[in-house]
């Protein structure tokens, strides 16, 4: 089971401050192992939830990273 370490949550919180870019990100996640992946991003969700993101911290990110807003076009049908 992958856990980050404290230069790979430095980095993600420099991302998540805008003082790294997307691609980095990117790039960084993408060279990991598959099964890693997943154990990534299931540890941001644990520190995502216990920074008591909001909806609003999620559509922002959603938004920085090119995804498309997929709650909004739901709630207004």
């Amino acid at each position: 089971m992958k856990k980050l370490n404290m230069e790979e949550l430095i980095f993600i919180n420099k991302y998540a401050q805008g003082l790294v870019d997307t691609e980095a990100v990117l790039q960084w996640f993408l060279q990991l192992k598959e099964a890693d992946k997943y154990d990534v991003l299931r540890e941001l969700w644990g520190l995502a939830r216990q920074a008591n993101v909001c909806e609003e911290d999620i559509i922002l990110g959603a938004s920085r990273c090119g995804l498309k807003n997929t709650l909004e076009s739901q709630t207004t049908t």
